[in-house]
């Protein structure tokens, strides 16, 4: 079922089926449910519901969408990315195997922000979940392009996280993006997220990290 609600670019928060065969009478299936399903849809926070029939079975479906942060957000969202990479860079963690230490906290990039922005915007056009771009630009070509001088840079991207403290969490989690967010060589960073509503995943983040020469 989930499969099909991806299909259908739904962001899934939460799910349940039913399946009922042999009444198709109403306050039957109302019984019905009580009886055996009353948990199923009483506990989850299920907001939306699809009924289909087909002789004397029926088919029900409920989910709740998974809420994506609002566009006209961008700058509170970023800014709360920004506060929480600087809190995890405030303290030496580890990163996979490897132990790093603390580093100076970052500073927010408005064209390190336009490079986050063409590659996240990129990814939820086509689909795409890579580095390199559907022009064949790399990280650091999009740096170049958005008229940063730099001596060092690197790129963080996720996809289906729906806030500012998920994306930033599942990067952590993450030897490579967590050593990208923990680097002593980076000073500034950039970050942004593109919906894609008919896709699925139906969120693309996009962090570059640069210093400048």
């Amino acid at each position: 079922m989930n499969d099909a609600l991806d299909r259908l670019g739904f962001p899934i928060e939460a799910s349940e089926s039913l399946y009922l065969k042999a009444t198709t009478d109403d306050a039957a299936v109302r019984e019905i449910i009580a009886d055996r399903y009353c948990a199923a849809v009483s506990t989850a926070p299920l907001t939306e519901v699809g009924v289909y029939r087909r002789g004397n079975e029926t088919w029900i479906v409920l989910a709740a969408r998974a809420e994506q942060p609002a566009v006209e957000n961008s700058a509170a969202i970023a800014a709360r990315v920004l506060e929480l990479v600087n809190a995890a860079r405030a303290e030496a963690r580890r990163c996979g195997r490897d132990k790093l230490a603390s580093a100076a906290p970052l500073a927010l990039s408005q064209p390190l922000t336009e490079a986050a922005s063409r590659h996240a915007s990129d990814m939820a056009r086509t689909g795409s979940f890579d580095h390199r771009g559907s022009d064949n630009t790399t990280p650091s070509e999009r740096v170049s392009s958005a008229g940063y001088r730099w001596r060092a840079t690197g790129e963080n991207i996720a996809a289906g996280q729906s806030s500012a403290d998920a994306v930033v969490d599942a990067w952590l989690d993450s030897p490579g993006h967590c050593t990208n967010l923990m680097g002593p060589q980076f000073t500034e960073m950039g970050v942004a997220f593109a919906l894609a509503p008919s896709r699925s995943p139906a969120i693309y983040w996009a962090q570059v990290f640069a210093a400048p020469q």
